[in-house]
């Protein structure tokens, strides 16, 4: 059996995205992306669970007025991130959320769609542990001049907007993808779409608990200076005290949430 499409048996669009809505959107140049997207949402918020079969190719090319070729492509791409599966007679049906590429940049991003759970922030910071200390250590070691200098421009991009709260954001992503970039690591440096759509997830979620963009710049300098003195250990440590700091503000977002029930 196929997911229904039946408005009344699907989530609404403030809790998970349903399925006619999706089509709703604004139209984009790119319609296999559109659709990759929407699809790649709905099943990410819920909208249809592990095991359970997508309505049809031909439902979903007549729901978003595309063909049969566009709505294909679009499962492909799903398919390729690990999140369905299709088979003979059974349909396409959602992969267990195991099996999904969860460093995949799209599949990332798409938890922007969804309150991303208490799992995922933690996954996400031991993920960060597992890395991000390891890449400073390298980036002291190795990094070449060309590689500091966006460090220390993605730091002084902070430093001028500590009262703008996303222009400091976005600054502090370039920040951290500049280090990976300055492992001149292959394999590090391939995770930085991964990195940024990640921590783009977390902030979005952690935002209402911050104090003081100014509290994690200190941090950030302590971080730069080493991998720019090259003091490898020093830069690890930083990269430690940087992700308690972290860590706290997930922290404080899981006590909100248990007290809001």
């Amino acid at each position: 059996m196929t997911t229904s499409i039946n408005p009344s048996k699907v989530p609404t669009m403030d809790e998970r995205h349903d399925f006619n809505q999706l089509a709703q959107g604004p139209p984009f140049r790119n319609l296999q992306g559109h659709l990759l997207q929407q699809l790649g949402q709905w099943i990410v918020s819920g909208g249809v669970a592990p095991g359970e079969a997508l309505p049809t190719e031909p439902e979903i090319a007549a729901q978003f007025g595309v063909s049969k070729t566009v709505v294909r492509e679009a499962i492909r791409g799903l398919a390729a991130k690990g999140m369905v599966q299709a088979r003979t007679r059974l349909g396409t049906r959602v992969r267990p959320k195991e099996d999904w590429h969860v460093l995949d940049p799209d599949l990332l991003g798409w938890q922007l769609g969804t309150e991303p759970d208490q799992d995922f922030l933690r996954d996400f910071e031991e993920f960060r542990h597992a890395v991000e200390p390891t890449a400073a250590r390298i980036a002291a070691q190795r990094a070449r001049p060309l590689a500091l200098r966006g460090i220390q421009t993605a730091l002084e991009r902070m430093r001028a907007s500590t009262d703008e709260p996303d222009t400091y954001f976005n600054a502090d992503l370039d920040f951290h993808e500049a280090i990976l970039t300055a492992t001149d690591n292959r394999l590090l440096r391939g995770l930085r779409d991964a990195i940024r759509a990640a921590l783009t997830v977390r902030h979005t979620n952690v935002a209402t608990v911050l104090h003081d963009m100014k509290e994690s710049l200190p941090h950030h300098e302590r971080l730069a200076d080493a991998i720019s003195n090259g003091q490898a250990d020093e830069a690890v440590a930083a990269a430690h005290d940087l992700l308690a700091l972290t860590e706290r503000d997930d922290a404080r977002l899981a006590n909100r949430r248990r007290r809001q029930g």
